[in-house]
């Protein structure tokens, strides 16, 4: 009886072993997953993008873009908000 554990536990061992491997990466994966089905419904322009997020306060920072996006994206916004518009 104390054979067929250990044999359990190595079987068991081993499909653990698998999984972990078939997991290497899972996250990369999701990721690029997610990207790929986001930009496929959501496709918006990296400039409506950018403005949607210095619009939106819960983006203050900009943490995530770059000095030359920032400022692109806040030129884009002034020649969008100096064109006349009807009321």
């Amino acid at each position: 009886m104390r054979r067929n554990q250990k044999e359990d536990l190595s079987e068991n061992d081993h499909y653990l072993r698998l999984i972990f491997d078939d997991c290497n990466d899972l996250i990369g994966k999701v990721k690029s997953a997610l990207y790929i089905v986001m930009k496929h419904y959501w496709n918006v322009s990296q400039d409506k993008g950018m403005i949607a997020a210095i619009l939106d306060p819960r983006c203050k920072f900009l943490s995530f873009a770059s000095e030359s996006q920032i400022i692109r994206t806040k030129n884009l916004l002034r020649e969008i908000m100096k064109k006349p518009r009807k009321i």
